[in-house]
């Protein structure tokens, strides 16, 4: 809430970044359709997806740290993927003002297995047609042409790490701030302005970061 210069750690907190990002691709239904169940059994196989899985990548500290401060540029400077992957990306792939020392060990451990990969729930990875172009320019900036073009869209976030985060910040803030009042104890909140309250941001910022990761690994996959 910038008016009132707070920041809360609900709600998105634990869900965060959990965005769609959508790849053009030069292929038509028409071109799919005969091989529908090989390119879904192949993705499966590719893309890593549920509870608890994950990351086929093995990190040390130094790049644990990189990945939460630079989000999808580390993972195109480690040859996951490539620089126009970055001008296509919000923000380019990173979000500033994130420090990997505000984010606890413990979200750290969460997060990392689950690297490169989709998650359950509400995450997807879905082949779509563009059914109808509104805005052709518009359009083209996103690569899509034509009607009938096959997209990719991949739906997934900051996956464990970003749910530590949240759930860190909420009792630290409790034990700062208290909840009395409040018909929700989610809807803890401290000054942005404050120490804690920058803390946070950063901490979100890193989760963001990590999320902008996740999706160009399964990209890459």
């Amino acid at each position: 809430d910038a008016d009132n210069g707070i920041i809360t750690p609900g709600g998105v907190g634990f869900d965060i970044n959990c965005g769609i990002r959508v790849l053009a691709t030069n292929l038509t239904k028409k071109d799919i359709l005969s091989k529908k169940k090989e390119i879904l059994h192949q993705i499966s196989r590719d893309v890593p997806k549920g509870i608890g899985k994950g990351s086929v990548v093995n990190l040390d500290n130094k790049q644990i740290k990189e990945i939460l401060e630079t989000g999808a540029q580390w993972a195109v400077k480690n040859g996951y993927g490539i620089k126009e992957d970055l001008d296509k990306t919000e923000d380019y792939g990173c979000i500033e003002g994130a420090n990997a020392k505000d984010v606890s060990q413990r979200a750290i451990a969460r997060g990392l297995p689950q690297l490169g990969s989709l998650g359950s729930g509400n995450h997807f990875l879905e082949i779509q047609e563009v059914d109808k172009i509104f805005d052709k320019e518009i359009a083209k900036n996103f690569g899509i042409l034509k009607e009938g073009q096959i997209t990719v869209a991949i739906h997934c976030g900051s996956r464990g790490l970003g749910h530590q985060v949240a759930s860190d910040y909420i009792k630290l803030m409790e034990d700062k701030y208290g909840f009395e009042g409040l018909p929700d104890r989610e809807l803890i909140n401290a000054p942005i302005n404050s120490e804690l309250g920058k803390k946070y941001f950063s901490a979100m910022a890193c989760a963001a970061n990590f999320a902008f990761a996740n999706k160009q690994l399964i990209t890459h996959w």
